[in-house]
């Protein structure tokens, strides 16, 4: 099993008076230590979501299955023991539980802290462990990519990720904290983590160089741009670079944070 899908979670949504929503999570940790959940903005604070109008009140709680263990059966596949872990998100005097970019308009992201802790098998895309599996190499657009997540709720098997392949469409090296990406993405996949694909020769050790593939986390998929709509449907969807996620989770002065409080 790819590692990579043990950083990516099914995330659902609930609402008061209405039917559950979905999206996608991703593991992340920060500077001091603490483990977070990242996401897009949009799936937390519920906005966006035609299927449901403002009346229906905000989500008020995010749940997740992770995967405690996992064995191998007598015909070869692979059985776990999964739990389920739900977190608040708003306190008992309506905060939000989430950090949010101050920047909002153009950075649709979030992330819940879940203090120093660890998740089952789960792993942070910058955890050591998935060091192997990454390296340091230049993005330009036509690069390709895999998009994690759980399009309309639809998952790989034991609650593991969907990967779904594009490329790189616009330039990201211009200024803003977004880059475009070519992919037929689609509802249940905002949030999910993005990391850039590269073929080629690597180092491996002072001396050696290995052939291989290997990945770069380069963002959180926030979107398609034209929305759902087939008439209308680009297959372009919206990419926050991974540079804001880390400022956001290392940044303790940013506003409606509640350090510690999402901790399950």
């Amino acid at each position: 099993m790819n590692p990579l899908s043990y950083t990516t979670l099914r995330l659902i949504i609930s609402r008061k008076n209405a039917a559950d929503d979905l999206g996608t999570g991703f593991l992340v940790r920060s500077r001091n230590g603490h483990l977070w959940l990242a996401t897009a903005w949009h799936v937390l604070a519920g906005a966006g979501l035609s299927e449901h109008p403002p009346s229906e009140g905000l989500p008020h709680e995010v749940r997740f299955t992770v995967q405690v263990r996992e064995a191998a059966n007598d015909d070869g596949t692979m059985s776990s023991v999964h739990q389920t872990e739900s977190v608040k998100l708003f306190n008992d005097v309506g905060v939000p539980t989430w950090a949010q970019h101050p920047n909002l308009g153009s950075h649709d992201i979030a992330a819940i802290d879940l203090g120093q802790r660890e998740l089952g098998l789960h792993r942070p895309v910058n955890d050591a462990y998935l060091a192997e599996r990454f390296a340091e190499f230049r993005v330009d657009a036509g690069r390709d990519i895999d998009i994690l997540g759980y399009p309309e709720g639809l998952d790989g098997g034991n609650y593991t990720p969907i990967w779904k392949r594009g490329a790189i469409a616009s330039e990201p090296d211009f200024v803003g904290s977004t880059f475009l990406i070519d992919a037929a993405s689609r509802r249940g996949m905002s949030g999910g983590p993005v990391f850039a694909r590269k073929v080629g020769m690597f180092p491996d050790g002072p001396h050696h160089v290995v052939a291989g593939e290997r990945r770069k986390f380069v963002g959180v998929y926030v979107g398609r741009v034209l929305g759902d709509k087939v008439d209308t449907d680009a297959q372009v969807g919206r990419v926050v670079k991974a540079q804001y996620l880390y400022e956001l989770i290392d940044n303790p002065d940013y506003s409606l944070r509640q350090v510690g409080s999402g901790a399950v």
